[in-house]
């Protein structure tokens, strides 16, 4: 029995998704078994697979569902192995990665996640160049409710039996791009047991069209709603904030100042700690940098 099942849910990604799979495969600690969990694509991708002749690979396709969440439960009910990797196709990981991650575990974590490199970002000063985490404070549902998603779904390391008493990844289409969000707050009322590595172990590959084109707020709303009732005066004003920051920061992209301002505005009112600076940091931006307010 493999020590890590990782799962890879893919759609017409067969030269990512080969990068993806080259950066396990050359991982230093090799006990592991790759479950590709094709959502239906229509490209070369299953011969892409096979080229890697690998035991260890195990290729399944299916009719596409729209997002990733079928195809990940798909590959948790076949995974064999007590721990749980998740890595998306067009992502990929350094080669310590697995090693690192199996060198922590112990009784006293049932879930991990590290920062990761982002890849294919246009240069920027508004623009991190990493994905980083956080250690969550407890109770972690507040933290993730009030600071928002903090966990890369490709730095994921999690036990099988948690995954499984959550009944997998809500595969509701409105949470499409939050289901990860919404298994980690679930996951937090079964355990408080998460670990941060404040490492990069891995890369992220930026996607302008994807970000250009989705407000995350809807999905993240969709994703906390039902945990909304756990928050009390000041935690639901802090929630808010967030979501208007997220708002705020998705109107920004689109280069639509004039309705990305209030949101700011609103964002600085109700919020505290990072998202008020990144607010006052946004708003700064806009001022300094468009004509229309200089």
């Amino acid at each position: 029995m493999p020590f890590f099942s990782i799962i890879i849910p893919t759609y017409n990604s067969s030269a990512k998704l080969k990068n993806a799979l080259e950066s396990v495969l050359c991982q230093t600690f090799q006990d592991f078994e790759v479950l590709i969990m094709d959502d239906g694509s229509t490209d070369d991708t299953e011969t892409v697979v096979a080229g890697f002749n690998d035991s260890r690979i195990i290729y399944e396709w299916d009719t596409n569902s729209g997002g990733p969440a079928r195809p990940r439960n798909r590959g948790i009910k076949k995974a064999l192995a007590e721990w749980i990797c998740f890595l998306d196709a067009d992502d990929s990981w350094t080669s310590e990665k697995l090693k690192i991650c199996f060198n922590l575990i112990n009784d006293s974590v049932d879930f991990m996640y590290h920062d990761l490199q982002i890849t294919g970002q246009p240069s920027s000063f508004l623009r991190s160049k990493v994905l980083k985490g956080k250690k969550l404070t407890n109770p972690i549902f507040k933290d993730l409710l009030i600071n928002g998603n903090v966990i890369s779904n490709s730095s994921v390391v999690v036990r099988k039996s948690i995954l499984i008493k959550i009944d997998g990844i809500d595969e509701s289409i409105n949470m499409v791009a939050s289901e990860d969000y919404n298994a980690w707050i679930r996951i937090s009322f079964i355990t408080n047991k998460f670990f941060y590595i404040p490492h990069i172990l891995g890369y992220y590959t930026f996607h302008s069209s994807g970000i250009s084109k989705k407000d995350m707020s809807l999905s993240m709303y969709a994703a906390s709603k039902d945990f909304l009732h756990k928050l009390k005066g000041n935690e639901l004003k802090q929630y808010k904030a967030l979501l208007s920051y997220v708002q705020g920061s998705h109107l920004y992209t689109l280069n639509l100042l004039n309705p990305a301002i209030p949101k700011f505005y609103k964002s600085i009112k109700g919020g505290i700690g990072c998202i008020k600076v990144k607010s006052l940091f946004m708003l700064a931006s806009i001022y300094l940098n468009s004509k229309t307010y200089r």
